[in-house]
């Protein structure tokens, strides 16, 4: 399998799904879809929609994120041969995570700059 939303960092495959799994993975798994289409034709499936979280609070991608709720979108694309996943993809609009979690501020807007 080929999995495009490691880091470039971990193995490929299976190993470094499960490396994530065993180590950030933990802090993803009480993500809830509030919405969800999927979408599957020939070898392809999609999965799109919003999914809840309650972040246990702590480092992410070099920011302090504290602990909370949020809800963002989310997507993942895989590709089936022989039954199995052969190849997988995830984007998620991690911005919406960190602004609701209050890790970063929106920009101001001024009348005159809007």
């Amino acid at each position: 399998m080929v999995n495009h939303a490691l880091a470039p960092s971990r193995p490929a495959g299976l190993a470094g799904t499960r490396q994530w799994l065993e180590t950030e993975g933990r802090n993803f798994q009480s993500f809830t879809w509030k919405e969800l289409f999927v979408v599957a034709e020939d070898d392809l499936v999609v999965q799109f929609g919003v999914r809840a979280h309650d972040w246990p609070g702590g480092r992410f991608r070099g920011f302090d994120v504290p602990a909370g709720h949020c809800e963002r979108d989310t997507a993942f694309m895989y590709r089936i041969a022989g039954r199995r996943i052969v190849e997988r993809w995830a984007v998620n609009d991690l911005l919406a995570m960190l602004l609701q979690l209050g890790a970063i501020s929106a920009p101001s807007t001024t009348a005159g700059n809007a």
